[in-house]
């Protein structure tokens, strides 16, 4: 056979690999299964709902347009015109959009990257997961396991609406990388940290700016090498390590920064206590699990946190297993050692231990609240259970522990292998919830009033009517890829104030030729308005009331005794006005 390098024949590394191999290609089957996905939904439709997705999906289109063209104008997206800097209202995805470039390249259709964005989220973070875990001493069956209870949480299916919530894959991956690295620095962690550190960080916002608290954990834990760190040897190592991740970080969060202190943006304390958790919420599941469903009465929005039965039962075992070990072995001994597979990994469970109970009690607000007003970025964020998935990965690591607890009382290999199988069909059971798929984008004969705008050249900015109290923006951001020109529309985390304002106006003074001078005021050149039929079915009720509305304004400001919109295009219900001055005032 032919010799590989280590000493390695070809069919001794293909032996090697079959087990990894094998385990992606289960979680890959697991995935389809319990995300309910059909061949024929890739491309088609978006999982979860209209809302939310639909923003993502603008956001990765956005992305992939400035990619492609040099990112000179990333930041400056073409919503909430004419405020600028807008994509730092939300999760950037700037990775993700880099990830669905490649991915155009091989099939040219927007939805479908997001689908594989999406599916691969789960199969990744079953595998990431698996291997770290594996790598940390876990047995194969416990390791896999693992992957599972963390890639098919209940917290995730709750989240299914957040793709930036999901691609959570790279966590376990930088955190064994970094803890790797202060165990003992050398290049080879060092390399693979930066490079897992990058992914992660372009992901989006909330997860890449709290795993900084994570590697300051793991930094704290390995206070007792600090002499070593220090060295030349280490520095010579940690320094270059430290610029690039100090630059990465700058690129991405300086805008942040800057545009939100420019307009003064921040979370009210009472928003963050609304989606601070409750000790019920660590009991809650979301609704659609079909078996632990009637939990999610204890939790709320963004609130439902129990990790199953299963993996709670496993993690408690493991727990006690960690304990019973530590009274048996020299762990203070082991602390202060010469670096080896041991102590790294015990430093890694201690590591582990603290994140998940660090960021347990980050949860809650009046933990929360104090620790936002010296760490800096934690004022921007209004969830503060967004930082679970830390506290997952500190579980499926205690519940691996558990298993292999389990297992070790097995008396064969054959008998480990049933037991195994049998934990994983229990939880697989216990996790499995409902996962709707949407069918998206809307038929191209309903979006003719949006090519109407690509082709003509007076179009500057546009304000799409009605606006009701939903994510239907977000669907005018989407259908905005079709000409790419400014929308006075929006919808993300952060409204600027000219877009309130106008909200206000619109809802208040409907009729006043003083919202039509604003608009003006703002560059807005045309107004399109939509049929109802456009609405999300469960606003049919609000819809009409709003096009009802928005039919009185048409036919006041179209009517010859106002004559401040002049009709410039008709495709099917949709209108294209363009705004007028007032009668007698120079244009």
């Amino acid at each position: 056979m032919l010799e590989l390098g280590g000493g390695l024949t070809r069919g001794n590394r293909l032996q090697r690999l079959a087990p990894g191999i094998g385990a992606l290609l289960l979680f890959g089957v697991l995935t389809a299964l319990m995300l309910e996905l059909r061949p024929a939904y890739l491309g088609r439709r978006l999982p979860s709902d209209l809302g939310d997705p639909v923003l993502n999906l603008y956001f990765l289109e956005w992305g992939e347009k400035e990619i492609t063209q040099g990112l000179d104008g990333f930041w400056d997206a073409n919503f909430f015109f004419p405020a600028t800097g807008v994509m730092t209202f939300a999760d950037h995805m700037l990775g993700p959009a880099g990830v669905a470039v490649l991915f155009r390249q091989v099939w040219d259709n927007g939805v479908a990257a997001y689908d594989f964005l999406f599916c691969a989220s789960f199969v990744l973070c079953a595998a990431t997961v698996a291997w770290v875990l594996r790598q940390a001493g876990a047995s194969r069956p416990a390791a896999v396991i693992a992957g599972l209870m963390f890639a098919f949480s209940p917290y995730r299916f709750d989240q299914r609406a957040h793709l930036p919530m999901l691609l959570a894959q790279w966590i376990p991956l930088v955190l064994s990388h970094w803890n790797r690295l202060l165990s003992a620095p050398s290049w080879r962690p060092a390399i693979a940290f930066c490079g897992f550190y990058v992914l992660h960080v372009t992901g989006g916002t909330y997860l890449s700016h709290l795993m900084h608290l994570a590697l300051a954990i793991v930094l704290v834990v390995h206070w007792r090498d600090w002499r070593a760190l220090v060295s030349p040897r280490s520095l010579a190592v940690l320094i270059p390590v430290a610029l690039v991740g100090g630059a990465v970080t700058l690129a991405i969060f300086q805008p942040y920064v800057e545009v939100h202190r420019q307009l003064g943006l921040e979370r009210s304390p009472d928003g963050i206590r609304f989606y601070g958790a409750t000790l019920g919420s660590w009991l809650s599941v979301e609704r659609g699990n079909y078996v632990l469903g009637w939990l999610q009465r204890l939790g709320g929005p963004e609130n439902n946190l129990f990790a199953g039965f299963v993996t709670t039962g496993f993690a408690a075992a493991g727990a006690l297993a960690m304990l019973r070990a530590r009274a048996a072995r020299r762990g203070p001994e082991l602390a202060r050692g010469e670096p080896g597979p041991d102590r790294e990994r015990l430093l890694w469970d201690r590591a582990l231990i603290a994140i998940g109970v660090f960021f347990f009690l980050l949860s809650f607000s009046w933990f929360y609240l104090p620790l936002s007003q010296v760490v800096p970025g934690l004022s921007g964020m209004r969830v503060p259970t967004r930082g679970y998935p830390f506290v997952s990965l500190a579980l499926v690591a205690l519940a691996a522990k558990g298993v292999d607890r389990l297992l070790d009382r097995a008396p064969r290999r054959f008998t480990r292998g049933l037991w195994g199988t049998a934990i994983g069909v229990v939880l697989l059971f216990e996790l499995r919830s409902d996962m709707p798929w949407r069918r998206w984008p809307l038929p191209d004969t309903e979006l003719g009033i949006y090519h109407e705008i690509a082709r003509r050249g007076d179009v500057r900015a546009v304000l799409h009517l009605p606006i009701p109290n939903d994510p239907w923006d977000a669907r005018y951001m989407y259908f905005s890829t079709l000409h790419w020109k400014p929308i006075a529309n929006g919808y993300s985390g952060y409204a600027p104030a000219a877009y309130v304002e106008l909200r206000r106006r619109l809802r208040e003074r409907p009729l006043d030729e003083g919202t039509i001078d604003y608009l003006i005021d703002l560059g807005v050149t045309h107004v399109a308005t939509h049929p109802p039929p456009l609405q999300p079915n469960k606003l049919v009720q609000r819809a009409g009331v709003e096009w009802k509305l928005l039919w009185i304004w048409e036919r006041h400001f179209a009517s010859e005794r106002a004559r401040r919109l002049k009709l410039v295009a008709s495709v099917g219900d949709d209108r294209l006005y363009q705004l007028l001055p007032p009668p007698g005032a120079s244009s």
